[in-house]
């Protein structure tokens, strides 16, 4: 209950701000999501995430948030080590980002450690957006 009202309650607030804003939120439609905001290219720099994403709506959008990751993969998956040195963070864009924009996110991370028994595997991955609509005209 505390989750939809807080929900209702930053969907108020969006609402107030921006005009109209329709939240969309990966967990209950994942394939508009994952066509609305694509991930373009996807590279670790030493010390960061850095992503290039475009806007596939026709809509302005705010507050992209996102989660970036660097995954570690054993070279033996059979038996990996104990020591999994995988991370993540999530990251928000407060936008507005316009249609067809192409946008670059930064996702700081610690750097990683030197490892001889496999690889990383940076990845980002849109958790959610909000859509902002125009106001009707009269």
């Amino acid at each position: 209950m505390k989750t939809i009202a807080s929900s209702f309650l930053a969907a108020a607030v969006l609402v107030a701000a921006t005009g109209f804003a329709t939240p969309i939120d990966k967990r209950r439609v994942a394939t508009d999501l994952d066509e609305a905001v694509t991930v373009e290219t996807v590279n670790f720099d030493g010390r960061s995430i850095v992503a290039n994403l475009v806007n596939r709506t026709g809509y302005t959008i705010t507050d992209v948030r996102l989660t970036a990751s660097d995954s570690f993969r054993w070279s033996n998956e059979r038996h990996p080590g104990t020591d999994d040195p995988s991370r993540a963070t999530s990251v928000m864009v407060p936008g507005p980002v316009a249609p067809n924009e192409l946008f670059t996110v930064k996702a700081p991370l610690p750097p990683r450690p030197e490892r001889s028994d496999g690889y990383f595997v940076p990845r980002l991955e849109v958790v959610s957006i909000v859509r902002v609509e125009s106001a009707p005209q009269p």
